[in-house]
């Protein structure tokens, strides 16, 4: 299991920090998740396919010119 942090901020504005991690729990190879309402980020346990997956697809994105540099940072 990999633990990544992401970016919920925006999502925050409409839920609660509780109604994101529910919903984030719920995506396929999210093992529990954990929201920082202040930080407005979200450390999230996913599966190691899962992780190793969107890595190469963020690299794809990246060689492509389509991905954007966001502020989430991974912990491994």
């Amino acid at each position: 299991m990999k633990t990544v942090t992401i970016e919920v901020g925006d999502m925050l504005s409409t839920l609660s920090a509780l109604g994101v991690e529910k919903q984030l729990v719920k995506l396929l190879g999210v093992h529990r998740a954990h929201v920082n309402h202040v930080g407005g980020s979200a450390t999230v346990a996913v599966s190691a396919l899962l992780h190793k997956r969107t890595r190469l697809e963020g690299i794809r994105a990246l060689r492509s010119g389509s991905a954007k540099t966001s502020g989430a940072g991974n912990h491994g």
